[in-house]
């Protein structure tokens, strides 16, 4: 669990020993909704289970078991957040080409928390 929601890494910018190093993909699970944050965009989103919606710079946009969610690169930045629709957890794989990220920039500025994460808090 982090701020954004429960992930799992597969593949991350420090991964040594793989074939395809190139790479960073991890799980998502989105139980009510994602914490909301703000980075360059340039992710792809697979849908695995269930529906839901993203919000891209205040706009919605619906997504269902299958999709593929595409976050544009963007100058200063693409604010969003996911939310679950199906009353069970929703997951997506997502998929971030490593020297894509690099010759953009990467900065990411947290807009907020999943409530469970300021709940862990004391």
């Amino acid at each position: 669990m982090n701020r954004q929601g429960y992930i799992r890494t597969y593949m991350h910018d420090d991964s040594e020993g793989l074939a395809n190093n190139h790479w960073s993909i991890f799980s998502h699970d989105i139980r009510a909704h994602s914490g909301k944050h703000r980075h360059q965009g340039g992710i792809n989103l697979f849908v695995l289970k269930g529906k839901g919606y993203t919000t891209v710079d205040g706009e919605k946009y619906n997504w269902k078991e299958g999709d593929l969610i595409l976050l544009p690169i963007k100058k200063g930045g693409v604010e969003h957040q996911h939310f679950n629709l199906d009353g069970k957890p929703s997951r997506w794989v997502a998929f971030r080409h490593i020297p894509s990220a690099d010759m953009i920039g990467r900065f990411r500025e947290q807009k907020e928390n999943l409530p469970d994460w300021d709940k862990k808090k004391p």
